[in-house]
């Protein structure tokens, strides 16, 4: 299940974010430990435990927006928030992937889900699609940034172009929603913001 994993709050409670790409990973998508995966004797004994009980994350009928929604780690958070009765906004590039997964989510009585076809690179496009979703949904409780992915290499493997592309997208896309977020979060005393960064700078 969703586990989000706070470090050193501000005074306000309000910032969260992940511990890695992998740990979240695994706790949004696998029922047990990724090393028991590649072990047949460590996955026959992690078969024997008990079940883990869900967590009550007590965020029901709060409104989250998903950046990078339609596919991987985004994709798998927007299953766990709306099993877990959060009303979801989804933002990807791919205007047909997306709908198809928002399709997927839709229950009859259940959680609204409404897609938002935008590229993050463009500080306009964040702005379109924050009103759009706050205009589907009403207020932003839960902020997920998680949009795109950029090239890994050495410094000298990637040209400026590609620094620029990835800045724009995985910096200022996250910085701009975060901003344009936050003040509702502080007036309503209640907010979450989780920031998902793969290992591609560290490696």
């Amino acid at each position: 299940r969703l586990r989000l994993v706070q470090h050193a709050p501000a005074s306000n409670g309000i910032l969260l974010n992940v511990r890695s790409s992998i740990e979240y990973l695994s706790a949004c998508v696998y029922p047990r430990p990724l090393a028991t995966l590649c072990n047949p004797d460590q996955t026959a004994m992690a078969a024997k435990q008990p079940k883990r009980r869900t967590m009550d994350l007590a965020i029901t009928g709060k409104n989250a927006l998903i950046t990078g929604a339609s596919l991987g780690i985004g994709a798998s958070t927007a299953r766990e928030l709306v099993s877990a009765g959060v009303n979801v906004a989804l933002i990807a590039r791919n205007p047909e992937r997306l709908a198809a997964f928002a399709a997927s989510l839709r229950r009859t009585d259940g959680p609204e889900i409404v897609a938002i076809s935008a590229d993050l690179h463009e500080a306009d496009e964040v702005t379109r699609a924050l009103d759009a979703a706050k205009s589907a949904l009403g207020c932003i409780d839960i902020l997920i940034n998680n949009a795109g992915s950029t090239p890994a290499g050495g410094i000298s493997d990637l040209d400026d172009s590609i620094w620029q592309k990835s800045f724009d997208l995985k910096l200022m896309g996250y910085v701009r929603c975060a901003r344009a977020l936050l003040p509702g979060m502080y007036q309503r005393q209640w907010g979450r913001v989780v920031n998902v960064v793969g290992l591609g700078a560290y490696q």
